[in-house]
């Protein structure tokens, strides 16, 4: 009996301790919606104006997804993150350089591109994001092209694109033409908000619901500017970053953001921190492996890939949409459940609280729960320590067996 309250005693004050030091982010992990089915969606950012052969690309893309469908009908969708403009290098020749122009979406010639987004909308394979107006901040961008030659070399190409930009110039929302990085003055943002979601909805008929944030870069006074402007989300790799330090890193905010969290203008975060670039050499197997953990966690699986995958080398190019296949094959045997939708149509399925995608049920909130904190390794290395794991576990297992258990009706 002794042994028995020494041990009692010692998982209290254990318990009580991981609570003190965690408490916020267990209770985090709790109030994070909870999803009842597999939910896999595409996110691919960067695409804008560019070659002609970058429609084709788009085609190829919508056509090697629309091959496929969930249990509901729905086909697997790539949301694609768009980029406004690019330098004008004609208009700024002419200008000897000095200026910055804009060769922007409207141009005719990137009309093929629009149709095949529209088409790819209509078809329920595609769904539009906003990136930015631009994929950096054009002031930094001309400063910076001042002094160095690279960027300089850069404006003179026809079509620039941003990957080909030092990573400090990717970020919109700072001036990083010198390091460390500085904040633009609200009213700077806000017009130049106004300005992208306006284009936005001309070009595609209608506002940005999502934002993907350029190398999520953004700020409080962006996240204003957003929700006034009538977007409704944003996608974050679970971080904030504000700025670049001397040496270009990214400079992250202390906050950890969850699925469903809001800003206090109502904007609702959306989490996405796995990645799918067969470019790199990444295969289905990294991808099903994501959705795995995502599942057991109840969370929806948003993977990031870019738009280099598919327009680079030909031969890359075909293995990223052999390999994006295997990926929707694959995730559909495994889970005959899985549900194909875009990030607009799941945060509007977290506010409604939709039943069919979102549990309230207890038993599924504790299991996700429990999964989530096993997913935190501060958390958990403090648990396993203080041997607060083996409860956690042994609650797992409780759980599961009471889901498994048949219902008796009386």
């Amino acid at each position: 009996m002794v042994i028995i309250g020494i041990l009692l005693a010692w998982l209290l004050m254990a318990t009580m301790t991981i609570i003190w030091r965690h408490g916020a982010t267990l209770q985090a992990l709790w109030l994070e919606p909870v999803v009842r089915r597999p939910i896999l969606i595409f996110e691919s950012d960067d695409w804008g104006p560019g070659e002609a052969t970058h429609a084709q690309r788009l085609r190829q893309l919508a056509e090697t997804l629309a091959k496929f469908s969930d249990a509901g009908g729905s086909h697997p969708i790539v949301t694609l993150g768009m980029v406004m403009a690019i330098p004008d290098r004609r208009r700024m020749q002419e200008q000897d350089g000095r200026q910055y122009a804009a060769l922007t979406l409207a141009d005719e010639r990137f009309a093929e591109m629009r149709d095949v987004i529209r088409e790819g909308v209509r078809q329920g394979v595609m769904a539009v994001q906003l990136h930015g107006m631009e994929h950096y901040w054009p002031p930094a961008l001309m400063a910076a092209a001042k002094k160095d030659e690279a960027v300089a070399s850069w404006l003179n190409n026809e079509f620039p694109r941003t990957e080909g930009l030092p990573a400090p110039l990717q970020s919109r929302w700072i001036d990083a033409s010198v390091l460390p990085s500085q904040t633009h003055a609200q009213e700077q943002i806000e017009p130049a908000v106004k300005e992208e979601v306006g284009f936005f909805m001309r070009v595609f008929a209608g506002g940005p619901s999502v934002v993907v944030p350029p190398t999520f870069v953004w700020s409080r006074d962006v996240e204003r500017a957003w929700a006034q402007n009538g977007v409704r989300a944003i996608v974050t790799p679970g971080r904030r970053f504000e700025g670049r330090d001397a040496r270009g890193k990214l400079i992250s905010s202390s906050m950890t953001i969850r699925n469903g969290m809001r800003t206090a203008e109502g904007l609702v975060y959306m989490v996405r921190d796995d990645y799918f670039e067969p470019a790199k050499g990444h295969r289905a197997e990294r991808a099903w492996a994501a959705l795995e953990v995502k599942t057991r966690c109840g969370r929806p699986t948003l993977l990031e890939m870019h738009r280099f995958n598919f327009v680079d080398d030909p031969a890359l190019a075909e293995r990223s949409y052999q390999e994006l296949a295997r990926v929707v094959e694959g995730a559909l045997q495994r889970y005959p459940s899985l549900v194909f939708m875009s990030t607009e149509a799941l945060v509007g399925a977290m506010a409604e609280k939709q039943a069919s995608l979102i549990a309230s049920g207890m038993l599924a909130r504790v299991q996700a729960w429990c999964w989530r904190v096993r997913q935190e390794a501060l958390v958990w290395r403090a648990a396993r320590f203080t041997g607060l794991a083996l409860l956690i576990l042994l609650l797992q297992r409780c759980v599961a067996a009471s889901a498994r258990a048949p219902q008796v009706r009386v």
